[in-house]
């Protein structure tokens, strides 16, 4: 169950989610990576390092580029770490089991807009503890209106 520090790294994840370009092929995403002990990493955001950057890959380059060891580590993700990409790239839940990432909170299931995301039955079958935090559904939503108003 999430604890009060939990939700706080959830509620920045979604904060950092708002630095995202707001484009067609893609979801505004916020992560934030922190150790074992809940020391912050990292955040990062969808396209930060440009196009095909996902926000978890990005948290995970910072750590790497600065030395940190991401065994271990948390994720905290403004939206269910993707299983699948429509652009043939690495997905994201692959990236935290090849770092050996020990457990994920994320705010908001994949949509069904782009593919069919099972990255929380991908990252368990992995023994990755994932856990949604409930209760932040519409603050994703209202972020990524821009997807959800073009299906209409």
């Amino acid at each position: 169950m999430a604890s009060a520090v939990d939700i706080d790294f959830i509620k920045q994840a979604i904060e950092v989610s708002k630095n995202s370009p707001a484009k067609p092929t893609c979801f505004r995403v916020g992560a934030i990576l922190a150790d074992k002990e809940y020391k912050f990493i990292a955040s990062g955001y969808t396209l930060e390092f440009g196009e095909g950057w996902h926000a978890e890959a990005v948290v995970i380059k910072k750590a790497k580029d600065a030395g940190i060891k991401t065994e271990g580590a948390i994720i905290y993700s403004s939206l269910e770490p993707c299983s699948v990409r429509a652009s043939g790239k690495k997905d994201c839940s692959a990236l935290l089991i090849e770092n050996d990432i020990a457990q994920v909170f994320y705010a908001l299931a994949e949509p069904p807009i782009f593919v069919t995301c099972e990255g929380n039955k991908k990252l368990q079958e992995a023994k990755i503890k994932v856990e949604k935090i409930n209760g932040f559904d519409q603050a994703v939503k209202d972020i990524n209106a821009h997807l959800f108003e073009q299906r209409k």
